[in-house]
């Protein structure tokens, strides 16, 4: 499988956990926002992993990203057979011709650097760009939904609520 980004030994172990529940993906497609970032490049080769060694019919994934803390580089994370990559900054709707069966909302901006580069785009991805993807994933019959978020989303925690709990309201 050989990934430049993720350790096989973690794909690996990540679909021995996933066990039985993988087959759930087989012949489905997803759509995963954030894709050329640190989650999206697991979760892709999660999936590539899995159409390689699990599945019976290989699941199709559109990735999706704006490349805006990856840069060009981030576009080659679909070298993968049944991959597909769209460049699009998800607090845009965003159009497709193909059905999908989940939608896997992994975009964010968690670099400390680009958080401070971006200030308004990292609120944004995490409010605005994740009411588009719902609004896309409620025009189709999902299976699944996942969202993953930023501790940014909280503000500047006080020390004593770090590692942030859901139950932490914010601090602006």
């Amino acid at each position: 499988m050989r990934s430049t980004h993720c350790l096989d030994s973690d794909i690996r172990e990540i679909v021995q956990r996933l066990g039985k529940d993988a087959k759930a993906f087989s012949g489905s497609r997803i759509l995963l926002c954030g894709g050329a970032g640190f989650l999206g490049r697991y979760f892709s080769s999660v999936f590539a992993y899995l159409n390689e060694h699990v599945l019976t019919s290989p699941c199709r994934v559109i990735i999706c990203d704006n490349l805006i803390t990856s840069g060009q580089l981030g576009a080659n994370v679909v070298e993968r057979n049944g991959f597909s990559f769209k460049e699009h900054d998800i607090i845009k709707p965003l159009r497709l011709s193909t059905p999908l069966d989940y939608i896997i909302q992994a975009a964010g901006i968690a670099s400390p650097f680009y958080y401070r580069k971006y200030p308004l785009e990292t609120l944004e991805v995490a409010t605005m760009g994740t009411k588009q993807v719902l609004k896309l994933g409620m025009k189709h019959r999902l299976k699944g939904f996942l969202f993953f978020s930023s501790s940014e989303i909280y503000g500047d925690p006080d020390p004593k609520h770090v590692p942030t709990p859901e139950s932490y309201r914010g601090n602006i």
